[in-house]
């Protein structure tokens, strides 16, 4: 399992290394892991600075074995879905296409 109780993360890679090794999330609803985790279904989200919602939350993980599975899957989709070498290509190279569109033919 991996906690990431932090008050103030702007992305935070530690959510996309969890998903990536295939372990359950528990967050704080700092800006960036509660852009990305889906509470139930990628990870569990808790309200910073809330150390008995943590507690619960990992409590939680530990007893209960089919949501510790269900958020394992749901972070794996999310990993392979957005942030894998497949995902990163397949990005990079729609943002590049934009940007080529809107600038136009270069003056030689």
């Amino acid at each position: 399992m991996v906690a990431f109780p932090s008050r103030y993360e702007p992305f935070g890679t530690v959510t996309v290394d969890a998903w990536a090794a295939s372990r359950p999330l528990v967050a704080a609803d700092a800006v960036g892991p509660a852009a990305y985790v889906k509470d139930g279904v990628n990870g569990l989200l808790i309200p910073k600075n809330d150390v008995d919602a943590l507690a619960n939350a990992l409590t939680r993980v530990i007893t209960d074995k089919a949501l510790a599975t269900k958020l394992v899957e749901g972070g794996r989709a999310s990993y392979e879905a957005q942030f894998n070498k497949a995902a990163f290509q397949r990005d990079s190279a729609a943002f590049y296409e934009r940007v080529r569109a809107h600038a136009g033919p270069f003056a030689g």
